[in-house]
């Protein structure tokens, strides 16, 4: 958590880079600094949020229910999920996914579709490092 506060205080400022422009006409120069780029960054990622639930928006379908299911790994692979990223969160979205599907086929009788994503923030928005 300290390194992305620590980027955010960064955020626009010299010590991330920049660009000098210089208008032709007059030229005056403007400092334009760097963006963190972290996705915890409102104004970083805030736009790719939104297009993201735009996007989302427009697969839902009127009269048709919705339902929010959540997989949660265990606190005790929390190492391994962190030395591990892509493999697990492949293997997480996989199993989910197989797990959802089974399940609405032999309960409800249709095929399901899902959005999936991953969340990787505990209840109590710390980063899981246990």
């Amino acid at each position: 958590m300290q390194s992305v506060l620590a980027k955010l205080s960064l955020r626009r400022t010299s010590a991330l880079g920049g660009h000098k422009y210089q208008c032709d006409t007059c030229e005056s120069t403007c400092h334009v600094y760097n963006s963190c780029g972290d996705r915890h960054c409102n104004q970083c990622s805030g736009s790719k949020r939104y297009d993201f639930a735009e996007r989302a928006g427009k697969l839902l379908l009127d009269e048709v229910d919705y339902y929010q299911v959540v997989f949660t790994l265990p606190s005790q692979l929390s190492r391994l999920a962190l030395s591990n990223r892509e493999s697990l969160a492949d293997l997480l979205f996989r199993s989910a996914w197989k797990s959802l599907r089974k399940t609405i086929r032999s309960e409800q009788g249709y095929d399901p579709a899902a959005i999936m994503v991953l969340h990787t923030w505990n209840q109590k928005l710390v980063v899981c490092h246990s």
